[in-house]
């Protein structure tokens, strides 16, 4: 008798276990399938959120490019650098370029806009208040002297931990520079 119940059971049993193992191998197949679906779905959110960032920077820095074109190609602002250079102490043209030098910290959210002779001497900045600039900064202009060409630098911190760009333009037939230093 005892043979015989186990003979019945044994079908139900293999029935059972044969359930068991074909829902969880369902379960596992729906849980890879909707994992599988989530992290597509994330990494295309990923991409989509890359591929806007990637816009807004390119936005960013053509808006920059532009802003550095009008200033290079500005012969009214190159006759004023140009007088300030040859008397520096003139208080009229010096508030001018400062109010200018203002103006482009205000309204394009730069960090601060300079005037500089090269190699490395600032004659006149919206901020700073050092005659000289850093190392980097001096490497920055060099480049701008080769390049003879708006230049944008790396990005890189000050002393303050700030992160900053420089956007450097150079008219060589007067040998002065106005350095445009963007807080990032």
């Amino acid at each position: 008798m005892k043979s015989n119940l186990t003979f019945r059971l044994l079908p139900s049993a293999l029935i059972f276990i044969l359930l068991t193992v074909v829902i969880l191998m369902a379960g596992h197949l729906y849980y890879q399938s909707e994992k599988n679906k989530i992290v597509h779905e994330k990494q295309n959110e990923l991409s989509a959120i890359t591929d806007l960032k990637v816009n807004h920077i390119n936005q960013w820095m053509n808006e920059r490019l532009g802003n550095a074109q009008v200033i290079f190609q500005d012969n009214s602002l190159i006759h004023q650098v140009e007088s300030f250079f040859r008397a520096p102490d003139e208080k009229k043209r010096k508030q001018e370029l400062l109010s200018w030098m203002k103006s482009l910290m205000d309204n394009y959210a730069y960090s601060d806009v300079a005037l500089i002779e090269p190699p490395a001497a600032i004659k006149l900045s919206g901020t700073v208040q050092s005659k000289y600039l850093g190392v980097r900064e001096q490497e920055n202009i060099r480049e701008v002297v080769k390049r003879r060409a708006v230049y944008f630098s790396d990005l890189y911190k000050s002393e303050s931990e700030q992160v900053f760009i420089s956007i450097s333009l150079c008219r060589l037939y007067y040998q002065a520079d106005v350095r445009i230093r963007l807080s990032v």
